[in-house]
């Protein structure tokens, strides 16, 4: 070849690799106008429009686009060109060598057949089947997630690419993989504002969308069901329009107030009650929520409920447990005089019984044993009847203030011996404690006999002194009840196996505690009792009367 020639052929070479570039530049040109012109719906046509230019400028035979499905996880032909393969045709099952590779993000470029791997034999029968000689496959991935492939086919012997051309595909790639992510946000989006169109259609309760500044933009079948508004008369007016007209020109403040700073927030939920109005009038007490939505409308989601049923039927439950109430306190307050009538029934009984005692001891008179055992026995019917007595005064007839019982008896126990009279003193230092009447009552008969028996025997003579009644908590499981007094008792003197001491014993065995009496400067006994004695409880829990003064001497 002459100098000439040769430098002939480079010019031709020159040029039409020029040529080659100037198409490919118009190529890209032309995809990006179609891919950002036209909608999301348009893409794929766009699709089918670009593959012809995309083949023409690489010289191939055979393109298309295939797309990765969001809903199977399946590889679909989207477009092709020629267009001899059928559109959504599945190429997993054709091609599952390629599509793995698509999914890795890899490229596969196979200049013949001869090129292919042992695995992928599905592909080489494949391509013999469609006379395929040679193909490029590039995935079509954003962010490193693939989205789908383009492939260009040749059908010649072989089709060694070169890297001009894989440069170009790559290109043609990623506009083609960004028009892929706008058609899945698009379709996405689509997809929300059919699902929250269906929501805020279907919604049990009236939805009402407001601008920031109050102009309603949009209600739902429930909304114009409620307020008997069509939704022309509505749209483009203020939400003022659906309240009462004394409300308006506060609510007015409020809104322009929340607009400024808008938040999430429920109102008529916790007692003020939130008026509406309807078309006709009506006004209806409700619950509203606002939820304001991020966008350059500023939109608010007001969603509102009627609640008239439910405060027609509060209103109604109301009045029924009211009215429950009030039979069931008239019926409790029967009981209570039933049963106060019963306690003084029996409080007269005793009395009577006590008289009988009385009539008794003069009959008897000079007979000082028996007198004695008459006079105790008296004493214990006097605790009974103190119970009793307690009960019939009481606000609850489930339990007696143990203070003021305990104050009862030693009250007549003082009158019956003249403890004033001979200088003794009864002082009581009780805790607020209330307990159950046979509690109480066994309480109230320990006492008895532990006073008695010091008035009868801790002061001989004209000798003066106190005796000390204490109930107290001892530590977390215990109660201490005590009756000490200063007299002449000695440890000789003290009688363990005496009616009363028995007596004492057996009562404070059945109250589940224990008793110990001691002799240093007079007799002290101590009764000690679990902290929960059945039917034994604390002032606090029964709403006991407050304690006497500690230390006062019993009037």
């Amino acid at each position: 070849m002459t100098e000439q020639a040769h430098h002939e052929d480079k010019l031709v070479g020159e040029w039409e690799t020029r040529d080659s570039a100037l198409k490919f530049e118009a190529l890209v040109q032309l995809v990006t106008s179609l891919l950002t012109s036209g909608t999301v719906d348009d893409l794929d046509d766009t699709f089918g429009t670009v593959l012809p230019v995309v083949a023409e400028c690489l010289d191939v035979e055979r393109a298309h686009v295939c797309e990765l499905s969001q809903e199977d996880g399946q590889m679909r032909i989207i477009r092709s060109w020629p267009d001899a393969v059928q559109p959504d045709m599945v190429i997993d099952d054709v091609y599952p060598w390629s599509v793995r590779r698509i999914l890795l993000g890899e490229e596969t470029v196979i200049s013949c057949l001869d090129d292919l791997p042992p695995e992928a034999n599905t592909e080489r029968s494949a391509c013999e089947r469609r006379g395929i000689s040679a193909f490029l496959t590039l995935p079509l991935a954003v962010s490193g997630l693939s989205l789908g492939c383009l492939t260009v086919a040749v059908t010649r012997t072989e089709q060694r690419w070169s890297e001009v051309q894989l440069q170009r595909l790559r290109v043609v790639a990623h506009l083609l993989a960004n028009a892929l992510e706008r058609k899945r946000a698009g379709e996405a989006l689509r997809t929300s504002a059919n699902w929250f169109r269906q929501l805020v259609e279907n919604a049990p309760d009236a939805i009402i969308m407001v601008k920031r500044d109050g102009t309603i933009a949009l209600i739902n079948d429930e909304a114009e069901r409620l307020f008997g508004h069509a939704p022309c008369e509505l749209v483009g007016q203020s939400v003022d329009v659906l309240l009462p007209e004394a409300f308006r020109h506060a609510h007015a403040k409020q809104r322009s107030a929340y607009g400024a700073a808008p938040k999430a927030r429920r109102m008529g939920t916790t007692g003020l009650d939130l008026i509406a109005r309807a078309k006709d009038g009506r006004e209806l007490p409700v619950e509203i929520s606002l939820t304001p939505v991020d966008g350059k409308n500023g939109l608010i989601i007001c969603i509102v409920r009627d609640v008239s049923g439910r405060r027609r039927l509060e209103d109604e439950l109301r009045a029924e447990v009211g009215q429950r109430l009030k039979t069931a306190r008239v019926q409790l307050e029967n009981q209570a005089s039933q049963l106060n009538d019963v306690h003084h029934h029996v409080t007269d009984h005793f009395r009577i019984l006590s008289d009988l005692v009385k009539l008794q001891q003069q009959r008897l008179d000079g007979n000082v044993p028996v007198l004695e055992e008459l006079s105790e026995i008296q004493n214990r019917i006097g605790a009974i009847t103190s119970v009793h007595e307690a009960l019939s005064t009481s606000d609850t007839l489930e339990s007696v203030n143990l203070s003021h019982y305990l104050a009862r008896v030693t009250r007549r126990l003082r009158s019956r011996y003249e403890a004033d009279r001979l200088g003794v003193a009864v002082v009581l230092d009780v805790e607020p404690l209330s307990a159950a009447p046979t509690v109480a009552l066994r309480c109230g008969l320990i006492v008895s006999e532990l006073v008695t028996n010091g008035l009868k025997h801790a002061f001989p003579g004209d000798r003066s002194g106190t005796i000390g009644v204490s109930l107290h908590r001892n530590g977390p499981n215990t109660w201490e009840l005590a009756v000490r007094d200063d007299g002449a008792g000695t440890a000789q003197s003290l009688d363990l196996d005496g009616l009363g001491i028995r007596l004492v014993e057996k009562l404070a065995t059945q109250l589940g505690g224990n008793t110990a009496f001691s002799a240093d400067g007079g007799i002290t006994a101590v009764v000690r009792l679990p902290v929960a004695p059945e039917g034994v409880r604390s002032a606090e829990v029964m709403g006991a009367d407050p304690p006497l003064s500690t230390s006062s001497s019993v009037a």
